[in-house]
């Protein structure tokens, strides 16, 4: 029986968004499509890492553990920045511009990017002591995977 999984709606930045059109035209596939299979790319490896080993580039944390992370890099996911990240997040509501795309995720991932969102601390992104949006830890992924490399803004180049 296939696991059930869950949605989660976001809008990319403009950068992403053109980035993940381009793409998806030249391999004739849809956005949503193109944007779920690169999430899910980055994903993995936020899987086998694990969420306490994924760190914001030169966050307190990150600076604590820099030495470690250097000898044993394979054991770490970075994320860009958050003032990176926020370049590239969309933050007008226009569906024309910035149509939303649905990603999906299994539980056992929404635990982990629930996970991730509490431990960077971004403020709107928890409301009443529930995570209220993914955006930050998404678009960071996004931007680390190899096709959106080119923008400028990714914290991993394996």
């Amino acid at each position: 029986m296939k696991e059930e999984k869950v949605k989660v709606n976001l809008r990319v930045g403009l950068l992403i968004r053109e980035t993940l059109v381009d793409e998806a035209a030249v391999e004739d596939i849809r956005v949503g499509t193109l944007a779920n299979r690169l999430l899910q790319s980055e994903m993995d490896k936020v899987m086998k890492v694990g969420a306490d080993n994924c760190l914001i580039m030169n966050s307190r944390e990150y600076l604590v553990s820099e030495a470690e992370i250097e000898q044993n890099r394979a054991a770490y996911y970075l994320f860009p920045e958050t003032k990176v990240v926020s370049r590239f997040i969309a933050t007008q509501l226009d569906d024309k511009i910035y149509p939303q795309i649905s990603f999906y995720f299994l539980k056992e991932q929404m635990d982990a990017l629930e996970k991730l969102v509490r431990k960077q601390r971004i403020p709107q992104t928890i409301r009443n002591g529930a995570v209220h949006s993914y955006r930050y830890v998404i678009a960071g992924m996004l931007l680390n995977h190899p096709l959106c490399r080119a923008l400028g803004a990714s914290a991993n180049n394996d």
